[in-house]
């Protein structure tokens, strides 16, 4: 099992994934927040994976 904590910006997000052992796997930051952007980054993963998201402020969720 994959961890990915996602770091959500208005241009931009930030991922991170680390294994069961907390061992860092792949970090990125996904430029406009584009869909194909994290598409990728998840399946560079190569397994299951639970993601938690967190929000800067202002940014709203579901909107543009």
């Amino acid at each position: 099992m994959n961890y990915v904590g996602v770091d959500i910006h208005k241009k931009y997000s930030v991922v991170c994934a680390v294994d069961e052992r907390g061992r860092k796997l792949q970090e990125a930051r996904v430029e406009g927040n584009a869909p194909f952007g994290f598409a990728q980054f998840f399946s560079g993963l190569g397994g299951p994976s639970k993601a938690v998201v967190g929000k800067a402020g202002g940014v709203r969720l579901g909107q543009s």
